[in-house]
């Protein structure tokens, strides 16, 4: 598919309305306003889908990234700083 096809589709891809969108900076900001209700949605099916039970695993990879990521956490005991 070529770029501009996909650019013309999320052009006209809405999840939420614009009018209720709070600008950067403000109280009440969120930063993913725009597709709130598909995550909070997709966060309601997962539970009612998957109910844990026994012992779950958790397995994660600390690895160097260089680009910029909004949702930064800090991880004092980060094997590489």
């Amino acid at each position: 598919m070529v770029r501009e096809r996909i650019v013309s589709i999320l052009a006209f891809l809405h999840i939420n309305d614009n009018a209720t969108f709070v600008p950067h900076g403000q109280p009440d900001h969120d930063p993913i306003q725009k597709i709130r209700p598909f995550v909070d949605h997709l966060k309601a099916k997962f539970k009612e889908v998957y109910q844990p039970h026994g012992e779950v695993c958790i397995d994660e990879a600390m690895i160097f990234f260089k680009r910029r990521y909004r949702f930064k956490v800090y991880m004092k005991d980060k094997p590489t700083k």
